[in-house]
């Protein structure tokens, strides 16, 4: 990139005309190659999200992107059913939490991707995530009660703790879950297995992000780091057994769907699904 261009882009009024944020390198807008690939980021809470939105973010242009927003995402939902057909085929990359609810809407050329982690790893994260964010809709009661790990999980706080990833895929109801778990299971690994394209796992997160570059054709380089990082969390080797009982005991259905994807030939090495039966359509 020319020093012209690169100082052109620091100018705020200019990247304000281009829909930008003032600052980031932006090669997408001097890139003349194809364009990047429609991309839906279905977004599961502490699940590398932010960090991959970040990546995701740089690659297209504010005006071409749609986010739900992070603390009310069910109001993003309906006002994307709100818009006109023209405004929702506008945007070319969505992401945010519940976007699976979108892709009813949305053109078939869209990548359909979202990335997983170890269950009880996950609420391990989410339990330290919102002790240090005051902001945090949980945060009040948590530090009013001094509610432990083992009771942020079995007190029914959210519905993002106990089998999240079930509920979320096969688009069961905790009640119907419950009553068959291994139906729901069922439903909700059928759902991963045939409806996303790109799907990867938050400890393989930068070989996943590697292959979404190459098949997305995304030009600009993921060199953000790891984005809200939980920090001062115990590790899941460090928990006690019974807190660590207690956890597995409420997310039953999705260690079992975590551990079918992981069995997928192909998962475990790459920890990717079904790039190679990505259409051609994708890249038009």
């Amino acid at each position: 990139m020319s020093a012209f261009k690169k100082t052109l882009l620091q100018t705020s009024k200019f990247a304000k005309l281009c829909c930008v944020e003032p600052g980031k390198e932006l090669r997408q807008i001097f890139h003349k190659g194809p364009a990047p690939a429609k991309i839906a980021f279905d977004h599961l809470p502490k699940c590398g999200g932010s960090s991959l939105n970040h990546f995701l973010e740089s690659n297209f242009l504010w005006r071409q992107t749609f986010s739900t927003c992070g603390s009310f995402p069910r109001t993003s939902i309906e006002k994307f059913h709100s818009l006109s057909e023209q405004q929702r085929q506008s945007y070319r990359l969505i992401k945010g939490h519940l976007v699976n609810q979108l892709f009813g809407l949305i053109s078939d050329d869209f990548l359909k991707i979202t990335i997983l982690r170890d269950p009880v790893d996950r609420i391990v994260s989410h339990y330290f995530y919102v002790k240090r964010r005051p902001t945090h809709y949980l945060y009040p009661r948590i530090e009013k009660e001094a509610i432990s790990l083992e009771e942020f999980v079995s007190l029914g706080l959210s519905d993002e703790l106990s089998n999240w990833y079930t509920l979320h895929f096969s688009g069961w109801s905790e009640t119907a879950a419950s009553e068959n778990p291994k139906g729901a299971v069922d439903a909700a690994f059928s759902s991963v297995v045939n409806t996303y394209n790109v799907v990867g796992f938050l400890d393989r997160y930068d070989r996943f992000v590697e292959c979404l570059q190459s098949i997305a054709n995304l030009v600009v380089p993921n060199s953000g780091g790891k984005k809200n990082v939980t920090s001062g969390r115990v590790s899941v080797k460090q928990l006690e057994a019974k807190t660590r009982d207690v956890i597995q005991e409420h997310n039953e259905m999705d260690t079992e769907l975590y551990r079918r994807l992981r069995s997928i030939d192909g998962f475990e090495n790459d920890g990717l699904l079904r790039p190679s039966m990505l259409s051609s359509s994708h890249l038009s």
